[in-house]
């Protein structure tokens, strides 16, 4: 399987297949991954000409409004978001560790 960058608004493939993505806990392989051909400075420019101007266009309490909705949304999906086999704690990156992190960001942004 091919795994896609999403860059310039667009999910692309790299040139060839740079590395194997692996299960961190089973090590069964999930697909292949490049960003080989990848024109970077394009990015770069999308980002600041895209993400950026939305992003300075928000104020602090908005930009923590927008993380909330974020935490929530991988809280509510925390379950299908567990690796397969794994457990809440044994999970690489636990996604209810990670929305209650991103839950306490909210807060500093409505300061």
């Amino acid at each position: 399987m091919n795994i896609q960058n999403y860059v310039l608004g667009q999910w692309v493939s790299g040139h060839e297949s740079e590395y194997e993505a692996r299960h961190a806990i089973t090590g069964a392989s999930l697909g292949h991954v490049s960003s080989l051909g990848l024109n970077y400075d394009d990015i770069l420019a999308y980002g600041r000409e895209k993400g950026g101007v939305a992003l300075r266009a928000m104020t602090f309490p908005q930009r923590g409004l927008m993380l909330k909705a974020l935490a929530l949304y991988l809280q509510e999906r925390k379950a299908g978001l567990i690796l397969k086999g794994a457990s809440e704690t044994s999970s690489p990156m636990p996604p209810c560790g990670v929305s209650l992190q991103i839950s306490r960001f909210t807060s500093m942004g409505r300061r």
